[in-house]
C-alpha cells in the first residue's frame, strides 16, 4: 500500500506540474486555464482519496470521500470543457451559437449532481479493512446510478467530440493529438468498465473494492496530454515558438541583436554563416567579416537612435572556405512605447556576385579589396584595414582593373552595380 501511495504521489506531481506548465505559456488564455482547472482538479481528487486512508474517523472519511467523489463529477466536466475549447469543434461544424448552450446545460447537470452529492446518505458504506477504506456495498442506489450515468454519457460526449474534431481539422498535428487523447481516453475508458464491471459485478474477483482504486486509470487519460505536450506541442504553440519556425523557414539570413549586440534569435540560414555556428555576441558573427569596424560604427548610430536603418554589402568566410557576400538590411526596432527593442539584420545572398568571381577568377582577397574600395576606402585605409602595405594594395587593384577590363573605381563601380540587383552595392 505505502508503494502505491508514493507513486501515486510521485504522479501527481507530474500532473501538477504538466499543467502549472501549460499555465504558464499563456496565463489568460481561456484554453489554458481549462487544462490546469482540469488537471488541478484530478490531482486534488486523488490526493483525498491518498488521505482518506489515513483517517481512522469513519465520519471523516465519509467527508472525503464525498469531496473526492465532488472533484470526479467536476473533473469530467472540465474535461468536457477542455476537449470542446481545443477541439473548437462548435466552429469546425458551424454550429457555433449552440456552445454556451451545451456548456451550461453540463455545467448545470454537473451542479445537481454535487448537491445531491453533499445533501444524501453516502452513495456507497465504507469499511475500513486492512487499513484502508473499501467499498463494502451501495447505499443510495439511485444517486449512484445518477453519478455512473454522468461519468457514462461524459465519456460517450468526450469520445464522439475527439472523433469529430480528428474527422474535421485539416492540421496534421492537431489530427495527431487527437488520435493519441482519443486512444488513451478509450482504453482508460474500457479498462475502468472491464474492472468495475467484469472483475467486480459479474467475475466478483475484488470482493470490497479500495476506495478510489478506479481513479489509477484516469492516469493514462491525463498521460496521454502529457504525450501530446512533449510530442505534437499540445496547448504550448506560443508566439516564440510561431517566430522561431517561421524564422527557421525563411531563406534569407535573419538575426535579431539586442541593445547590448548580443543575438536574440537567429535562424538557421544565418547560423550557416556565423563562425562557430553558436549564437554569440556581435563580434562572434563578426570576426571573418572585414567591414566590420564601418558596420559597427553603424550599428552604434542606430542604437543611438540618430538612424533607423542601413544597408551594406558584407562578407562572411566560415572556417577558411571560399568568401560568400550578402547584401544586409540593418532595422531598428522599438515597441509600441518607442523604447528600442534591438536590431534586426536580414541578409541575402549576392549570388550574382560571386558570379563575377567566377567569371573573372577573381581571389577572395581581391573580392574583399573590391567591396571595400566600393565603400569608400582610399588604398592607405585599405592597406591598415588588410594589415598590408599600400604598394601591395595598388598591386591588387592594378590586378582587379586587368582582370575586369576597367580603369578606375568610378568604371569598377559601374561594372559591379551590373551584378548587384537592387543598385548600390554598398549605402547607408
Amino acid at each position: 500500500m505505502m508503494m502505491i501511495i508514493i507513486l501515486s504521489v510521485a504522479t501527481m506531481c507530474i500532473f501538477l506540474a504538466m499543467g502549472l506548465y501549460i499555465l504558464s505559456l499563456n496565463p489568460g488564455n481561456k484554453v489554458n486555464l481549462a487544462f490546469f482547472a482540469t488537471i488541478l482538479s484530478f490531482v486534488l481528487s486523488n490526493i483525498l482519496l491518498i488521505v482518506i486512508h489515513a483517517v481512522s474517523d469513519e465520519a471523516t472519511a465519509v467527508m472525503i470521500y464525498r469531496t473526492a467523489t465532488s472533484m470526479g463529477i467536476l473533473f469530467f466536466t472540465l474535461i468536457i470543457i477542455l476537449i470542446t475549447y481545443i477541439s473548437n469543434i462548435f466552429n469546425l461544424y458551424n454550429i457555433r451559437r449552440f456552445q454556451n448552450l451545451f456548456l451550461g446545460v453540463v455545467i448545470f447537470i454537473q451542479t445537481l449532481l454535487i448537491c445531491r452529492n453533499y445533501s444524501l446518505p453516502l452513495f456507497v458504506e465504507l469499511v475500513k479493512i486492512d487499513g484502508t477504506w473499501r467499498m463494502v456495498k451501495i447505499q443510495e442506489e439511485a444517486h449512484f446510478f445518477l453519478v455512473s450515468l454522468y461519468w457514462l454519457i461524459s465519456t460517450i460526449i468526450i469520445t464522439t467530440i475527439m472523433l469529430l474534431w480528428r474527422k474535421k481539422t485539416k492540421s496534421l498535428r492537431e489530427q495527431k493529438q487527437a488520435a493519441v487523447l482519443l486512444g488513451t481516453f478509450v482504453s482508460g475508458s474500457l479498462i475502468m468498465l472491464i474492472y468495475m464491471v467484469l472483475i467486480i459485478d459479474v467475475f466478483k474477483l475484488i470482493k470490497y473494492p479500495i476506495a478510489g482504486d478506479a481513479s489509477v486509470v484516469i492516469c493514462i487519460w491525463v498521460a496521454g496530454f502529457g504525450y501530446s505536450i512533449a510530442r505534437y506541442r499540445f496547448l504550448s504553440i506560443t508566439p516564440e515558438y510561431i517566430s522561431s519556425e517561421l524564422l527557421s523557414n525563411i531563406e534569407e539570413s535573419v538575426m535579431l541583436l539586442g541593445p547590448d549586440k548580443n543575438i536574440i534569435t537567429i535562424n538557421n540560414s544565418a547560423k550557416e554563416i556565423i563562425d562557430g555556428r553558436d549564437s554569440g555576441n556581435v563580434t562572434q558573427f563578426s570576426k571573418n567579416i572585414p567591414e566590420y569596424d564601418i558596420i559597427d560604427e553603424k550599428v552604434n548610430a542606430l542604437l543611438d537612435g540618430s538612424q533607423d536603418n542601413f544597408t551594406y554589402r558584407v562578407s562572411f568566410n566560415n572556417g577558411g572556405g571560399p568568401t560568400r557576400y550578402f547584401d544586409a538590411r540593418f532595422s531598428l526596432v522599438r515597441d509600441r512605447f518607442n523604447d528600442i527593442l534591438g536590431i534586426l539584420v536580414i541578409a541575402r545572398e549576392d549570388r550574382d556576385l560571386n558570379q563575377l568571381k567566377t567569371i573573372h577568377k577573381i581571389t577572395d582577397r581581391q573580392m574583399d579589396i573590391i567591396t571595400m574600395a566600393l565603400s569608400g576606402l582610399s588604398n592607405r585605409e585599405l592597406a591598415a584595414r588588410l594589415n598590408i602595405s599600400e604598394k601591395t594594395v595598388e598591386n591588387h587593384m592594378i590586378n582587379i582593373y586587368n582582370k575586369l577590363g576597367v580603369n578606375n573605381k568610378i568604371e569598377l563601380y559601374n561594372l559591379v552595380k551590373q551584378y548587384h540587383v537592387g543598385g548600390n552595392p554598398a549605402s547607408a
